[in-house]
């Protein structure tokens, strides 16, 4: 079936678009990685995960969340999380990790990344 010039044009600005959103992401992407500290304290044992060990979660549709981190200690070996963003948004945020976890005590660590 042969596009006209109205549907060419429609696509060719519904692929730019796609770009510039694709292009968007990244770019935040890279401002996450810029502001990851090098270490995160543990919320079990007060160890360190160093960043070798990251991984940056998805935060997109958090309101005031600016990056969460996963790590695994290097002392304890077990999982633990790192958040930063606005102080209510983050208090929030471990609430409902705590709840999914089980009810423990998840640690809270107020400073500013990077």
């Amino acid at each position: 079936m042969k596009q006209n010039k109205n549907q060419k044009r429609q696509l060719k600005l519904k692929k730019e678009k796609k770009r510039l959103e694709t292009r968007r992401h990244e770019s935040n992407r890279m401002i996450k990685i810029a502001k990851v500290p090098d270490f995160i304290t543990c919320n079990e044992c007060g160890g360190k995960a160093p960043q070798s060990t990251f991984e940056i979660l998805n935060t997109k549709g958090m309101d005031g969340i600016e990056v969460a981190v996963t790590g695994i200690c290097s002392d304890c070996k077990l999982p633990t999380i790192a958040v930063s963003g606005d102080p209510d948004a983050t208090a929030e945020l471990m609430m409902v990790l705590q709840d999914k976890m089980g009810g423990g005590q998840l640690g809270i660590e107020q400073r500013k990344l990077k």
